[in-house]
């Protein structure tokens, strides 16, 4: 099946935009043990352009959720909730319970060219990590290299 068809009919209200409830969650959950283990920093967030962008970012292997919640509770300790960043997310996180409803309250949205043109277009920036499954799972003694396993693009796309 088609990545994209795994996501017909799912309405993304505000792509970018956490709730209420996503933002005392973070603060108050996800920034303190964020911090103890793994002591992120977020630098030369003033040079990002206002509007739409592309925050491209890889993971360093089989670190991938420590990478997105070091992120995430660094932007929100800088920005709160006033300044939208939507986080691409596989397809298949929009199509099971609890992974809906978390992608709501954060605001992501599938990885999917037609979601990245809406919330371009809407003004608002996205995080995507364009090595996707392949490179979040490399061994963790390749943190340091690049690999996006043949693709060109963030859909799946693949080299000749």
């Amino acid at each position: 099946m088609d990545p994209g068809r795994l996501v017909e009919g799912f309405r993304i209200a505000a792509p970018g935009v956490a709730t209420p409830l996503a933002i005392r969650v973070v603060r108050r959950f996800l920034v303190p043990v964020t911090r103890l283990l793994h002591r992120p920093v977020l630098e030369g967030v003033e040079h990002l352009p206002e509007g739409p962008f592309l925050l491209v970012a890889n993971h360093s292997g089989c670190m991938g959720l420590a990478e997105i919640d070091s992120f995430i509770a660094c932007w929100v300790e800088r920005f709160g909730g006033e300044r939208p960043i939507a986080g691409f997310a596989h397809p298949i996180s929009f199509t099971a319970w609890p992974l809906t409803w978390i992608m709501k309250q954060v605001g992501g949205i599938p990885s999917t060219y037609a979601a990245a043109e809406a919330t371009l277009a809407a003004g608002v920036p996205i995080l995507l990590f364009p090595g996707g499954d392949h490179d979040a799972l490399r061994p963790v003694w390749r943190a340091f290299d690049v690999d996006f396993g043949g693709r060109l693009g963030f859909c799946g796309s693949r080299a000749p």
